[in-house]
């Protein structure tokens, strides 16, 4: 596996600094130049404050100047520890004793597996044969032409069967098999892989020659260790056990080595066929326990597998199946052109280079296509950047400082790329303290877009440093990172302060005492403990003691006046440093009393400054507060007003169809109805003018009143947020004033909003129900003038026979006709009912009725004055309704008012 990873300790250098007060000490300056009355005490503060800021200001332009430096995180790659990239090496020394003649077909197609796992890598091969000596060998040889791979191929296919060459003697085979080695380039890594089936021994069990055999593995496995060639071993199990042997010479038969586990591989005689598999596991452990998956297609011959994002510059598969069978890999976007394959008997090989981050999908086709077996190996070119970054930007590293380690990955192309979510990132810190202590720190990292980011440490003891950086994924890429370079944490200087001035005093028993905080004279940057270690005397006629106690130092000095001396202090870690101090000594009790009265002085002008500040604090507190209340108010009266224009909307449309509604029903009445029939029909109300005067009126009466208030409030609230905020405390006052009446007004005018709006809704409403009665009357009468009369009314009255047509003119009549207009049959003349009645009237009218569901038909009677009316078959004098149906072919008895009793057929 092919990994590079740059692995750089970068220190970012420079310093932020940013002050979040400089904008208010500005503001603040500002506001005080503004002022007429300035006291001198703050116009002192705002002079300190600007000089502070423009001294920070320039401080920021460098830091900034600083921090835009380009830093290269892909220069100067280095690679991890754990893999060889100049190439392997690798001889094979196969046993051809007589006691694996019956396995030789297996045995050299594993071989010719292993090495079929070389092509297309840089990896070289190499084998040998051996019984009691070495009959066959094959010089190293590369894996990337054809000819050079069948001739590797050929090589691994012994089919000799010598009864003078049927023992086991591994030294001489080992001998032989290091001499390609003589020569080599010592960047590539030699190895030797050996397969027997048991101890040095030949066919008559002669124990001189196992003695000297063993003596000569023993010389040669030596050479090899000094060599530092690693033997790796495969060892074939049979009836007898010689494991312990073998296991001992992968570990050189030096008893401090443990090899065994990562080099030595045991295949029974029973598990014969796996012998390829084991070869395989030995050909990744060969490249430093390289990780691979083992292939399981599912029974449709499919399996998929995911490539990361981590550089993987190629992918290589192996699969064997005993049976015929082909295979098809296809690429997460289906493009296949960079899919390399290749076939050996049963075996197939498949290469891509620079293969597509995805999912693959791998297909095998065959009757026993569930049967293949075979690896996946990713090779990788990742690039690694490591930067240690002060948690306080600065330029140097300290001990007990907060620090982060940033981890940046690249591709063979040096270009930046994010890694795979499933990547783990972790690296160690290791420091040899003074004790002789090892200690290591382990470090968690998270991706923060693409940048891996570690949890905050800290350097705690003095000394050198070493890092290193582990990265996996899954099971299958395992990578190691070290560096030779180191972090050096060294003490740093102590911070000293020299003082100058005057210095107060008591007296005390033995002269005048003053006394210091610690930090006020050193401090240690790394915290570390200081002490006093002497005093220097500077001044022999007024010399001083020195106590240091739980942060602060006292000094006593002989008497008043000149003092002068020195602080040498050192620390923990034997650094040392001076504290120059020199002044005047003063006694407290003689300052004390002129203090007293400049204190009594500035503690009058303060009272009257505090005073005022308090007084215009807990206005503006009021001001702040009343302003907030009003904008809740203003939302709230907004909120109400709001649910009005909602209601309004509707009410515009109402009001449109109520109108339109009363037109519609007046034309009607005036056009198809006479005044006995408008009553009847109880129109009267809805066409009278006064009565659609007044619904409108009262609407529009309510929404006047809301806009008024809505006016009033919009006045109101203009003035109250848009005011600037006075100086004066009398202006803020009654500010305030006009504030606090507008929240006390604000509560009854949103009752009385919301009561409007209550009324102007039930209004409404009212008004859609006057319009639904309006438009259902209109419809029913619209029904009644607009239905045809389909029968013939005859009757008998008094002396008379009447009738009344229902066809006039070829058509039937439409709407209706008033009873008085029925006509009366006269030897002489033709007359009316109405003429017999003369001035009153039977005050009904007839109109035509049909009910096509029950397929029935007829005429109906309607009146504003009840008439009694019965079937003429029936008994009784009849019900008195004042709306009745006669149907087709019945005869009915009708008695109105004033008019006595018709016999009515209806025809």
């Amino acid at each position: 596996m092919d990994i590079n990873v740059k692995f750089i300790y970068h220190m970012v250098k420079g310093q932020r600094c940013t002050d979040k007060n400089i904008v208010n000490k500005e503001e603040l300056f500002m506001k005080l130049k503004r002022k007429k009355k300035v006291s001198l005490i703050y116009l002192f503060m705002a002079i300190i404050i600007a000089l502070t800021s423009i001294q920070s200001a320039a401080l920021t332009k460098n830091c900034f100047a600083e921090e835009n430096k380009e830093v290269s995180y892909s220069d100067n790659a280095v690679l991890p520890s754990n893999i060889n990239t100049t190439g392997y090496d690798v001889i094979i020394v196969a046993d051809n004793s007589g006691s694996v003649w019956s396995q030789q077909a297996i045995r050299d197609q594993a071989l010719r597996n292993i090495a079929n796992l070389a092509v297309g890598s840089d990896i070289r091969i190499g084998g040998v044969y051996f019984g009691d000596y070495v009959s066959k060998m094959l010089s190293l040889t590369p894996m990337e032409k054809e000819e050079d791979i069948k001739t590797v191929m050929d090589f691994f296919n012994m089919t000799e069967q010598n009864e003078n060459n049927r023992g086991t003697n591994i030294g001489e085979a080992l001998e032989v098999a290091s001499t390609p080695f003589e020569n080599q380039n010592i960047s590539r890594k030699p190895i030797i892989i050996l397969f027997s089936d048991g101890i040095n021994e030949n066919s008559n069990g002669d124990e001189n020659y196992k003695n000297l055999a063993d003596n000569k593995t023993l010389e040669q496995v030596k050479l090899l260790q000094g060599k530092n060639i690693p033997i790796y071993c495969v060892y074939l199990q049979k009836d007898r056990n010689d494991e312990e042997y073998l296991k001992n010479l992968v570990d050189y038969f030096d008893e401090n080595n443990s090899y065994e586990n990562e080099r030595f591989k045991k295949v029974t005689d029973s598990e014969i066929g796996n012998l390829s598999e084991e070869f395989a596991h030995i050909f990744y452990s060969i490249q430093n326990d390289m990780k691979y998956r083992e292939i399981s297609v599912d029974s449709t011959g499919k399996m998929t597998f995911y490539v990361p994002s981590l550089g993987v510059k190629k992918l290589q598969l192996y699969l064997e199946n005993d049976s015929n069978y082909t295979v098809k890999l296809n690429s997460p976007s289906g493009n296949n052109n960079g899919v390399k394959e290749w076939t050996n008997e049963k075996s197939t090989y498949i290469s891509v280079e620079n293969p597509e981050i995805g999912e693959w999908t791998l297909e095998v086709y065959g009757d026993f296509k569930e049967n293949t077996k075979g690896t996946i190996a990713y090779y990788t070119s990742l690039y690694a950047n490591a930067e240690i970054v002060n948690s306080n930007d600065d330029e140097n590293i300290y001990r007990n400082q907060p620090q982060k380690m940033q981890v940046r990955f690249f591709d063979q192309n040096k270009n930046q790329i994010e890694i795979d979510q499933a990547t783990q990132v972790t690296a160690t810190i290791s420091n040899i303290n003074d004790e002789g202590e090892n200690k290591t720190e382990s470090l968690t990292f998270k991706n923060d877009n693409g940048i891996y980011v570690s949890n905050e440490f800290v350097f705690e003891d003095y000394g050198e440093y070493k890092y290193a950086i582990h990265v996996t994924y899954e099971d299958f890429i395992d990578l190691y990172y070290t560096t030779d370079e180191t972090i050096k944490i060294e003490s740093r200087p102590l911070v000293t302060h020299d003082k100058n001035g005057v210095f107060l005093s008591r007296g005390g028993e033995n002269g005048k005492q003053f006394t210091f905080k610690t930090s006020d004279l050193y401090s240690d940057p790394d915290n570390d403990s200081v002490k006093i270690e002497s005093v220097a005397q500077l001044n022999e006629d007024n010399k001083v003691t020195v106590i240091e106690k739980d942060g602060f130092i006292t000094v006593t000095s002989e008497k008043g006046g000149n003092v002068k001396f020195a602080l040498n202090i050192v620390d923990v870690s034997g650094m040392t440093a001076v504290v120059n101090l020199e002044g005047y000594v003063i006694d407290l009790n003689t300052v004390n009393l002129i203090g007293g009265i400049i204190i009594a002085i500035i503690v009058i002008v303060l009272a009257i400054v505090i005073y005022r500040i308090t007084k215009k604090r807990s206005l503006e507190k009021r001001l702040y507060s009343g302003r907030t209340q009003a904008e809740d108010n203003n939302k709230k009266f907004e909120t109400v007003y709001k649910k009005y224009e909602d209601i309004l909307k509707d009410a515009v449309e109402l009001k449109e169809k109520f109108q339109t509604s009363i037109d519609n029903l007046r034309d009607l009445c005036e056009e198809e109805l006479m005044e006995e029939q408008k009553e009847d029909f109880g129109v009267n109300k809805y066409i009278n003018y006064l009565y659609e005067v007044e619904k409108i009126s009262k609407l529009n009466n309510i929404e006047e009143k809301i806009e008024n208030r809505k006016s009033i409030n919009d006045i109101n609230i203009d003035d109250i947020l848009n005011t600037v905020i006075p100086f004066n405390i009398s202006d803020i006052q009654k500010y305030v004033d006009d504030v606090e009446k507008y929240n006390d007004d604000m509560e009854d005018l949103l009752l009385s909003m919301r009561n409007d709006i209550e009324e102007y809704k039930k209004s409404v409403e009212a008004l859609s129900s006057e319009v639904e009665i309006i438009s259902s009357t209109y419809c029913d009468i619209l029904v009644m003038v607009s239905t045809e009369i389909k029968c013939d009314l005859v009757l008998e009255w008094k002396n008379y026979i009447g009738s009344m047509e229902c066809i006039k003119n070829g058509e039937y009549i439409q709407g209706s006709y008033s009873l008085d207009n029925v006509e009366l049959l006269s030897m002489d003349k033709k007359f009316s009912i109405k003429d017999i009645l003369k001035n009153e009237s039977t005050g009904i009218f007839v109109y035509g009725y049909e009910d096509d569901e029950n397929g029935k038909e007829g005429l109906e009677l309607r009146s504003i004055k009840p008439f009694r009316i019965k079937n003429a078959a029936s008994g009784g004098e009849g019900k008195k309704v004042n709306r009745a149906i006669l149907l087709k072919g019945e005869e009915y008895k009708l008695t109105p008012e004033y008019a006595g009793t018709f016999l009515i057929k209806v025809k």
